[in-house]
């Protein structure tokens, strides 16, 4: 297949992606908005499971960037009263 081949057969994909898209606007604008409303909570129900596991890995995400960020994660931490190594001993 050429360059031009190729490049037509990807321009009629296009063309005929577009149509399709193009008829699905139409049909959903003949849609009633009882329909509009019944589609939407059918794509809500087929997402859900998607939604949930984004939820999760956010979750988790921040669980882990709240435990670096905490000064005792590691037990390394400082404690109440402790001096600064800049000010620990030095009166200049």
């Amino acid at each position: 297949m050429s360059d031009d081949d190729a490049k037509s057969a990807i321009e009629r994909e296009l063309a005929a992606t577009l149509a399709r898209k193009a008829e699905g606007r139409r049909d959903i604008a003949r849609r009633s908005f009882g329909e509009k409303v019944a589609m939407m909570e059918a794509l809500r129900e087929r997402l859900a499971p998607f939604k949930r596991e984004r939820e999760r890995r956010r979750a988790a995400r921040e669980a882990r960037v709240a435990a670096a960020a905490s000064p005792h994660a590691d037990g390394g931490g400082e404690t109440e009263g402790s001096a600064s190594a800049t000010s620990a001993g030095s009166n200049t």
